[in-house]
């Protein structure tokens, strides 16, 4: 089993309502924005099926400080938001996204791309 597969069995249980708190915190929808362009390296060691959230996060490696930078925001607050888009478990150790969360996120640019101020 590699990384994605067991992310994918984690997504199958993902907590809908926290998809709520993306529609008004900016820093956690930049965090979502660019965490699939965050280069990922997936370690050496056996990935299966029930390892836990945290675990699997343990099986890869990646550069807070470069998704930070990504995200735009202040260090501080880039750092908060990536952190708690991991507990909230709102992004994916495989780069993938929470289903809902990333609705909501696309859902906002619609709207402003539609002319609709964004909430």
């Amino acid at each position: 089993m590699d990384i994605k597969q067991a992310c994918d069995s984690l997504r199958a249980s993902e907590n809908r309502e926290v998809a709520a708190l993306v529609v008004q915190d900016k820093a956690l929808q930049r965090v979502l924005a660019v965490w699939p362009m965050v280069r990922r390296e997936e370690l050496p060691q056996a990935v299966t099926g029930d390892m836990s959230f945290a675990d699997l996060w343990g099986a890869v490696r990646f550069d807070e400080r470069e998704a930070v930078d990504l995200t735009g925001l202040p260090s501080g607050v880039g750092i908060a938001a990536l952190r708690r888009a991991k507990g909230l478990q709102l992004i994916y150790p495989d780069g993938s996204v929470h289903r809902l969360a990333s609705a909501v996120l696309k859902k906002a640019i619609n709207d402003m791309l539609s002319g609709g101020k964004p909430k």
